[in-house]
This record gives structure tokens, C-alpha cells and sequence, in this order.
């Protein structure tokens, strides 16, 4: 699927707030907030998971995911974010 210039934009942001949602086979969930959502040069999204972790574990066991990344509103007052989620499969 081809990604279309907000989403560039989105995942080339340097203060964006990445959070991977995964469930595993039997529908249990994990969140997690991490930093390795990358665009890459033939634009598609990379992540970097560690071996050990939970949201890998339920990955290979179901592919479906969701990935929210959150902009945080540069000078803004109190917590100010826009949002954008991507649906991964």
C-alpha cells in the first residue's frame, strides 16, 4: 500500500509518541510505547522489536495490530496532542 504524505510526515516527526497495540492469538492485549517506528526508503514502516518482547511474541501469533502515534503540540499549554493511528496487518 502506497502511504501518503501525512503519514511521511507523521513518522518522520522527531517528537512523536509511538504505542503499538497487539493481541495474541486468544485476544489478550498488550500496549506498548516505544521509539522504533521508522519510515523507510521504499516507504513502508519498520519496527525495531527486541527478541524478547511481548508485542513480537503476539505478532507472529497475530498479525493484526494498531499503531497510535501521538504529536505533542510544541509551546502548548497543559497535555496537547494530535493523533494519528495506523492499522498494521
Amino acid at each position: 500500500m502506497e502511504l501518503n504524505d501525512k503519514v511521511k510526515e507523521v513518522l518522520t516527526n522527531k517528537n512523536r509518541i509511538n504505542i503499538l497495540s497487539t493481541a495474541n492469538k486468544n485476544g489478550e492485549t498488550d500496549v506498548a510505547v516505544f521509539g522504533s517506528a521508522l519510515l523507510t526508503e521504499k516507504n513502508t514502516v519498520s519496527f525495531v522489536l527486541k527478541e524478547t518482547s511481548r508485542s513480537l511474541a503476539n505478532i507472529k501469533e497475530n498479525p493484526y495490530a494498531s499503531c497510535l502515534v501521538l504529536l505533542p503540540a510544541a509551546g502548548a499549554k497543559g497535555f496537547q496532542v494530535k493523533g494519528h493511528r495506523f492499522y498494521l496487518k
